[in-house]
């Protein structure tokens, strides 16, 4: 699905009604680019930079205080658009003093391939703690540095490695984790502290996961848990596992169990 990112131009002062009107008519999240954020950064600049771009501060001025929304590219998304510009025409008459703004909105097309992938190119592998190292599917290590390799394809999935979260809990799964212990992973996201503690000797039947996410739950079924994987083919291929002691493989709810 392509989508329309609808820009509506306001004033500080107008945020609070245009956020009122965006959430009667359906809309939950936005992006607000608000003027008077620049002016109080200038305010205090001399605790952060010594010099700010003369010409930076010209373009900022320039711009205008606005709210960015979302909407599918579609007949339902065109009559949300419908409505939001009828209700920004009633909201402009009741503004008398000419407080809001503008409240004119420009749109522009934004592809669902683009959204989703453009942010490929600036993940590269890098290190984590003391003995991993994250690399996308899509490059090479040549040197791993000792390093254990967890390669995912994390999509939009929470979970890259580059979150302070998600490497303080890849940390401290160096240090609590051990062969022979259960885990459970809330909030699975793309796999990767699964995948860490498979890493550090905890048994696939010995690991849970949990996730509501369709989106997570559809690509941990694929490419981002491969090691978990190759893990469950490794173990089928044992004299055991012919014998028929094979474990399930739960896949309802985005539980996996080995």
């Amino acid at each position: 699905m392509d989508w329309r990112e609808v820009t509506i131009y306001t004033t500080t002062e107008g945020i609070g009604p245009v956020e009122a009107l965006l959430e009667d008519n359906g809309v939950e999240g936005y992006v607000l680019e608000d003027a008077a954020d620049f002016e109080e950064f200038l305010k205090d600049t001399e605790i952060y930079w010594d010099y700010v771009d003369e010409d930076l501060v010209r373009e900022k001025r320039a711009q205008e205080t606005c709210l960015k929304i979302y909407l599918p590219d579609s007949d339902e998304g065109a009559k949300q658009y419908a409505d939001i510009r009828a209700a920004l025409e009633n909201l402009k008459a009741r503004d008398e003093e000419h407080a809001w703004g503008r409240l004119c909105t420009e749109t522009a097309l934004t592809r669902q391939e683009d959204w989703e992938w453009g942010w490929k190119q600036y993940f590269k592998p890098f290190p984590v703690g003391r003995g991993f190292m994250i690399k996308p599917s899509w490059e090479t290590v040549e040197d791993p540095q000792g390093r254990r390799i967890l390669e995912i394809d994390p999509a939009s999935s929470f979970g890259t490695g580059s979150h302070d979260t998600t490497q303080l809990c890849m940390m401290a799964l160096e240090d609590a984790v051990k062969p022979g212990d259960k885990l459970l992973d809330m909030g699975t996201g793309s796999g990767i502290l699964d995948i860490a503690a498979a890493r550090r000797g905890c048994a696939d039947h010995r690991r849970y996961r949990r996730e509501l996410s369709e989106n997570c739950t559809r690509k941990c079924g694929k490419k981002p848990c491969r090691d978990w994987q190759r893990s469950v083919r490794r173990r089928a291929a044992r004299p055991e596992a012919r014998r028929g002691h094979r474990r399930r493989l739960r896949r309802d709810r985005g539980e996996y169990r080995g």
